[in-house]
């Protein structure tokens, strides 16, 4: 069982394409170039669908309906983020219906997960300042607890480890299947100075990335007090 928000804008980022085109908290999207677009996973699939290219995007504002254009940028994003205190509408499945709709949206979060690593490398974006690691993460919890919300936040997060597990970087699972095929296609084990350099890299890169989210963490926090 999943469910499905309406694509109700809480909030338009300074400067974004969303803002310069018109957008505003409150407005709820209710199509794109006149094809119905309620809901806030399909909405999310055309913008990333559409780089690079001008759309009309009809909003309701007000009880009255009102045609925004705007142009989506080569990452995909255009700067809004939704409200969570909207209506939901819940899909019900049976046994074996839940089975191959489990596999649809496994591979939708995956796919979307692998959009936003891209993005996340792209400078221009700034995505990179919105990572966070456990003490964001905790924040992003629900004050009340809702069954519904983790069960959907642990099943994304297995989703985003496995995909980061299986990346070919040493150290990680990934990087051990590469060294693999490499000594399956040329029938020779990699030497240990390559192995040993290799996990020294691997260990160099994790180390990175930990500290860009905890730093992104921390200084979330400090903000705060600023």
């Amino acid at each position: 069982m999943g469910y499905r928000s309406k694509a109700i804008i809480a909030k338009v980022q300074p400067n974004s394409v969303a803002e310069k085109a018109g957008l505003m908290p409150g407005d709820e999207i209710k199509g794109v170039n006149g094809v119905d677009t309620q809901y806030w996973d399909e909405f999310r699939s055309k913008i990333g669908a559409s780089a690079n290219q001008k759309l009309d995007i009809s909003v309701l504002r007000n009880g009255s309906t009102e045609h925004l254009e705007l142009t989506v940028p080569d990452e995909g994003i255009i700067g809004i983020e939704l409200d969570l205190t909207d209506l939901r509408v819940t899909d019900n499945y049976n046994f074996f219906e839940a089975i191959p709709a489990g596999y649809k949206r496994t591979i939708q979060v995956l796919t979307d997960q692998i959009r936003q690593f891209k993005v996340i490398f792209n400078t221009k974006t700034g995505a990179y300042k919105q990572v966070k690691g456990p003490i964001g993460i905790v924040e992003l919890m629900s004050p009340t607890w809702d069954w519904i919300y983790f069960l959907n936040f642990m099943a994304m997060f297995s989703v985003w480890l496995a995909f980061l597990n299986i990346l070919p970087i040493p150290a990680l699972d990934g990087g051990h299947v590469m060294f693999l095929l490499y000594e399956m296609i040329s029938g020779r084990k990699p030497s240990e100075k390559v192995l040993e350099t290799g996990q020294i890299i691997g260990f160099v890169i994790l180390m990175g990335l930990m500290a860009v989210v905890f730093g992104n963490d921390i200084w979330n926090i400090i903000k705060k007090f600023l």
